[in-house]
């Protein structure tokens, strides 16, 4: 718990400095990698948060002019959330740097041990997935 503070801690001061937070910052990664844009349920699904969630995400990140929502082109009961030019712009601005931090963090590990981080992190993420499945009684 005290890696993971001290690594949130790192990443919200670089967010902090592109007022962003990290739920919008995920957003607008999975924008950026998805040419024609994501429904708004698309978006949460990808995040991993609910519905809910992902709406106050998008409302802010519309409100700083970062996304838009369009008509769904083939179902008019949703829209499409894309990047504007600023939305674009930020990331061109910012990742070079984000990449820097997140290097930075890892530096403290030779190339197999990122390898076997990476491996276990994946590991525990899938039992922190399966126990929230038990929980709610899906599985």
């Amino acid at each position: 718990m005290r890696t993971a503070t001290d690594v949130y801690g790192v990443l919200d001061i670089h967010f902090a400095d592109y007022d962003l937070s990290m739920g919008k910052f995920m957003v607008l990664m999975l924008l950026k990698c998805s040419e024609a844009g994501l429904t708004p349920s698309e978006c949460a699904d990808r995040a991993g948060v609910t519905r809910g969630t992902i709406t106050g995400l998008l409302d802010g990140l519309e409100r700083d002019d970062l996304i838009r929502r369009q008509p769904h082109p083939q179902d008019r009961r949703c829209t499409i959330v894309q990047l504007t030019d600023g939305g674009w712009a930020l990331l061109d601005r910012m990742l070079p740097r984000h990449f820097h931090v997140i290097a930075d963090l890892l530096c403290q590990l030779d190339e197999a041990e990122q390898k076997t981080l990476f491996t276990l992190l994946t590991k525990l993420r899938a039992g922190a997935q399966a126990l929230q499945t038990v929980e709610i009684g899906v599985g």
